[in-house]
């Protein structure tokens, strides 16, 4: 059967049809599953009237939603693609990605009206702007699309293998690579995640990281696969356990950084929070310091390991696993095989022996968006090469070991240094440029440059991060910069990163230390 990812509204709707399927804890705004479903047809009913044919994109620059929520699903039940974009990066990477993409409606929140009203001047695709409020740029506002049009249920088209997301991550060359994910693909993520965890139908799930994200998406099918209800709310550690609180949260994703601001928030101990069965963390390795400090206050935390590429999740430790084995990221998914193999010949490797983790499934993306080259080079025989390293024990507990690539994350943020440093050497005064991830204590990893100069270059720390700034997203340039003589090479002329990690750590510290 060819299930298009909508259906799984239309079937809530029928079953559960005044069950609440959504929240809007910002906006106090409450949906039952036939008031969702409604509105999901209104927008696929105007997508469809005006023109959006199946496989064509439509893009979304906003923040977490209901609202955004239904355009999603809106797109989903006519064939349309949704491009959802990173709210937090530079108006040169939303010109790069949107031209890409090419998709032919940009919905967007008010709040990002100017840089709607530049965009629009430099993505030829785009013919129509939906403003979700007043803004006076927008060829139509959301309120009067919904008033356009009607609830008809529309006639299903595409599903399956066909498209139903594109989300771009930055690629190690620096340049950002839009994930074809299908409707199969999110669908047997939903279904992941609802039989490997302990989720209930009927349960309240709060959802703060982004839907411009795979996680967000993984827990929005998850709720309508189960028939439990989506609490959407912007994070703040206090506002956070409020709505936990209020909603009766029973479980949640937090990325590390997150978990840490939570743990760390004045009083929250003092909350009703006795509906919370257990917090998922991941997007980053989980330091099981916070494991454990979670578990001497009665919080179980379930953490898992993926990527968008694979939907989200390859591998999770959830509760019924050995509790031995909370420092590994536990086991496969359902219907998902990992193997460990020599990142140099592919071979698979012993048990116990470290090489680059593979994995293959039914949640596997359908390549990168108009890169052959890009997919090939991760897709082989059907095994999707991830470019991290691991380790796998004698009962088949996964354990990350360190990152074959040069990523760091932050906050949950994947920054790829290649990224920053082709900016960056564009520079007049910058000779050299390696960038490298720093511990943090709240963010998992910060980025810092090691720059060397040109001679006589006059270049300061202000200069380089204003350069930067200007041309790619805040959190990708950070804060640190260090003057360098040169960069250290090994005896093939390779910059040693590994030398320099352990340079910007002892960088930390010690500023660390000057505050102490």
């Amino acid at each position: 059967m060819k299930h298009n990812i909508g259906q799984l509204l239309t079937y809530r709707a029928k079953s559960y049809s005044d069950v609440e399927g959504a929240i809007d804890a910002n906006r106090n705004v409450r949906f039952t599953y036939s008031q969702l479903n409604a509105q999901v047809n209104r927008i696929a009913n105007w997508l469809k009237h005006n023109g959006i044919k199946p496989k064509e994109r439509i893009a979304l620059l906003c923040q977490n939603s209901i609202d955004m929520m239904t355009i999603f699903y809106g797109a989903a039940k006519i064939g349309a693609v949704s491009l959802p974009l990173n709210v937090r990066l530079n108006i040169e990477e939303f010109k790069q990605i949107l031209n890409d993409g090419e998709p032919k409606v940009l919905f967007y929140d008010e709040s990002f009206a100017s840089q709607v009203d530049i965009l629009r001047h430099h993505v030829p695709s785009l013919l129509t702007f939906v403003s979700l409020g007043n803004s006076i740029s927008s060829t139509i506002s959301f309120q009067q699309l919904l008033e356009e049009s009607d609830e008809e249920e529309p006639e299903l088209i595409g599903g399956g293998d066909d498209p139903f997301l594109l989300i771009y991550t930055s690629g190690t060359t620096g340049v950002p690579k839009g994930v074809i994910l299908t409707h199969n693909n999110l669908w047997m993520s939903g279904y992941h995640f609802s039989n490997h965890f302990d989720w209930r139908t009927f349960d309240r799930n709060l959802i703060i990281t982004p839907m411009f994200h795979i996680s967000g998406h993984m827990f929005t099918v998850t709720n309508l696969v189960r028939g439990s209800t989506s609490v959407y709310a912007d994070f703040h550690p206090r506002l956070t356990w409020q709505v936990i609180e209020n909603e009766r949260i029973t479980q949640f994703l937090a990325v590390p950084a997150m978990l840490k601001l939570l743990m760390n928030e004045p009083n929250w101990m003092e909350r009703d929070i006795d509906s919370l069965r257990y917090i998922i963390c991941g997007a980053d390795s989980v330091p099981a310091q916070i494991i454990e400090k979670c578990n001497q206050f009665g919080l179980e935390i379930c953490h898992g390991y993926g990527c968008t590429e694979f939907s989200g999740i390859a591998c999770c430790w959830t509760n019924g696993m050995d509790k031995e084995k909370k420092h590994t990221v536990g086991k496969p998914a359902p219907f998902t095989e990992i193997k460990i193999v020599d990142p140099e010949t592919g071979e698979e490797l012993p048990r116990g022996q470290v090489g680059e983790i593979a994995y293959r499934g039914p949640q596997m993306f359908a390549g990168y968006w108009r890169k052959p080259e890009e997919t090939a080079k991760v897709v082989r025989n059907g095994w999707y090469h991830s470019g991290d390293m691991g380790k796998m024990d004698a009962e088949g507990y996964l354990m990350v070991v360190d990152r074959l690539k040069d990523m760091i994350i932050c906050a949950g943020e994947n920054i790829y240094p290649a990224e920053v440093e082709g900016i960056l050497l564009n520079l007049e005064g910058i000779h050299e440029i390696a960038v490298v991830g720093a511990p943090d204590e709240i963010q998992g990893q910060i980025p810092m440059a090691f720059v060397v100069k040109r001679p006589h270059s006059k270049l300061t720390k202000e200069d380089i991060l204003a350069f930067c700034k200007g041309r790619l997203a805040a959190f990708k340039c950070g804060e640190n910069v260090e003057f360098i003589d040169e960069l250290p090479r090994n005896s093939t002329g390779k910059v040693m990163k590994t030398t320099l990690r352990k340079m910007a750590a002892s960088i930390i510290q010690q500023k660390r230390n000057a505050l102490e």
